[in-house]
């Protein structure tokens, strides 16, 4: 089925990508009769609906790359790296581009099946309208990451948002929200997908009650509120804990498979001339380094070339492609942050010695980790998820939050004989909204 949908879908999907503005209709020539399986195949498009934005990544510090590799990137990936003032240099901006199009695309979903009568409440109508929702706030988190400030409860109801565009009709006009707005959009079409899919999903290409549970606890860790995060968390993780055994695992050139136990759903980073070339993007040294020799995830993650590159994404087959879903080792990680923040922490350290002693090579002692204050625990807790959930388009997310806590994570870049700064708490980690959406879409651009 899922080929048939690219086939339908390749002609109207490419067009839509090229276009640098949230107003712009794709091309639907190829109009099939609405029926719930019609709505269904569109949202079972992983061009769209299983990928997600690379900006997320670019600007971290999980990487490097050199003089030769950086010359060589398009502009986009360029002066982002080197977090410019214009990053864009008035070029093409696919994350924007692709997470409206997913969002116009689950508009037209949601509109549809409204309009099928009666069997938009069956169980396959149900299921699609829930698929949508979760879609759309999906799409509306990952372009918060990138286009407007990080959650701060103090100032959120004042702090400019994304255009939250809630339906197909791509003429009408639209402002941008706050970014309590925001956040409550996305919230809100999590809890109504949530009362509409099936606890578990046929395929991990699709959300399910599962997903959404855990999906939340991220969106609310993005916002500090810990409380929240830790019940979807906790929620997910009683649904479904499985975590792979990693000294089980052969190390060959992609170690882990496509779908594998621990994945609760699927999708992975949109193409980007950093990630999708082992030769281009270089894993910082000093974090490469801080992996135990008898952590199996040294092995598992890296190759070693003339420098050490990463190769554990979960979305299998080649090295190019960056799983970046929903998966139970954040689950984990999330939850032991939490209980952490909730001085819990024989619980919190309870889930991170759960996770690492999947990860530890049987053949030498597992060293539980300890903690005494609440610091301790939370150092510990932030240094393995770093570690763990690399590549995974939420060390940005992780930055932004930690250092409106009072992280103080301070950034530098080095090109030839000219180094780059990206202070904590920076403007600047802040992408402008693209300059061709401002000609189309009057609204406020991001101070840089």
């Amino acid at each position: 089925m899922k080929k048939i949908v690219l086939l339908i879908y390749s002609a109207l999907g490419l067009l839509a990508c090229k276009k640098d503005k949230l107003n712009t209709k794709p091309d639907s020539t190829q109009i099939i009769p609405e029926t719930i399986a019609y709505y269904q195949m569109l949202l079972d498009n992983q061009n769209y609906f299983n990928y997600t934005t690379f900006l997320a990544e670019t600007g971290s510090d999980n990487y490097y790359a050199t003089e030769n590799a950086w010359t060589n990137f398009n502009a986009v990936c360029k002066y982002s790296y080197i977090w410019a003032q214009d990053p864009f240099e008035g070029g093409t901006v696919n994350d924007w581009n692709l997470s409206y199009t997913t969002i116009y695309y689950a508009n037209t979903v949601l509109e549809g099946i409204n309009r099928l009568g009666a069997e938009k409440g069956s169980p396959a109508g149900l299921r699609a309208t829930g698929e949508a929702y979760f879609h759309r706030a999906h799409a509306f988190f990952q372009l918060a990451q990138l286009f407007c400030k990080v959650y701060d409860p103090a100032t959120a109801k004042t702090d400019l948002g994304i255009p939250l565009r809630k339906r197909s009709d791509v003429t009408l006009g639209i402002a941008r929200s706050t970014v309590q707005e925001t956040y409550d959009q996305i919230i809100a079409d999590l809890l109504e997908a949530e009362k509409l899919l099936p606890p578990l999903p046929d395929y991990k290409t699709r959300p399910g009650k599962l997903a959404v549970a855990a999906l939340l606890s991220r969106v609310y860790l993005s916002m500090s509120d810990y409380d929240r995060s830790f019940q979807y968390a906790d929620k997910a993780l009683s649904q479904y804990n499985v975590l792979m055994n990693y000294h089980t695992i052969k190390n060959t050139g992609v170690p882990f498979k496509q779908f594998n136990d621990e994945v609760i759903w699927h999708t992975v980073m949109g193409g980007s001339m950093i990630f999708n070339a082992d030769n281009n993007c270089s894993v910082d040294t000093a974090l490469y380094e801080s992996f135990d020799s008898n952590d199996m995830r040294k092995q598992l993650f890296f190759g070693i070339g003339n420098r050490p590159y990463f190769k554990g994404t979960y979305a299998g087959l080649t090295t190019s492609f960056k799983f970046c879903g929903l998966a139970v080792d954040e689950l984990y990680l999330t939850r032991a942050e939490c209980y952490a923040h909730k001085d819990m922490l024989r619980e919190a350290m309870n889930d991170l010695n759960t996770l690492m002693t999947k990860r530890w090579n049987n053949n030498n002692s597992f060293k539980p980790f300890q903690a005494t204050t609440k610091k301790d625990a939370l150092q510990q807790i932030l240094r393995e998820r770093r570690k763990e959930l690399l590549f995974r388009g939420l060390r940005w997310m992780d930055l932004r939050r930690l250092n409106l806590a009072g992280a103080d994570i301070n950034l530098k870049r080095i090109i030839g004989n000219d180094t780059f700064h990206l202070s904590a708490n920076s403007l600047r980690y802040i992408y402008p909204i693209p300059d061709q959406e401002l000609t189309f879409n009057e609204m406020p651009q991001n101070e840089r």
